[in-house]
Order: structure tokens, then C-alpha cells, then sequence
């Protein structure tokens, strides 16, 4: 809990990152925003794969796992 309170609810590393040459507005490098996006996206296909492998849907384990490996 300590380590990541920092970066939510109003914490020094979240209001760190918002404090832009004299405004408050959000601070992130394209870099950032698109790695942020590529994890979100790997965190759900993983869970994605998950679900078909409870559903044991050959095709969708499949499908989730070429797109995992990128072969999809």
C-alpha cells in the first residue's frame, strides 16, 4: 500500500506529474500515454485468454494467443 499510495488519490507522484511551467495540467510524454495503453492491452488479452480457457474455446484460446505472440 505504501508504495503505490504515492500515485493515487491526490499522492506526491500523481500531483508531481500534473505540475506543468507554472499550471496544473497533465504532464505525460506520448512515449508514456502509448506504453500505458500497449500494458492495458496485454493485462486484457491475458484475462481474455483466461475466460476462453474456462469456456474451453479451442478458437478462442487460439485467436488470443496469436494476437498474444503477435502472429494475429
Amino acid at each position: 500500500w505504501k508504495a503505490m499510495h504515492g500515485y493515487t488519490h491526490g499522492g506526491m507522484h500523481q500531483i508531481a506529474r500534473r505540475i506543468k511551467a507554472g499550471s496544473i495540467e497533465p504532464n505525460y510524454e506520448p512515449e508514456e500515454i502509448i506504453e500505458v495503453l500497449k500494458a492495458s492491452g496485454l493485462f486484457a488479452l491475458l484475462a481474455l485468454l483466461q475466460i476462453a480457457r474456462l469456456a474451453s474455446s479451442d478458437q478462442l484460446i487460439a485467436d488470443v494467443s496469436n494476437r498474444l505472440t503477435g502472429q494475429g
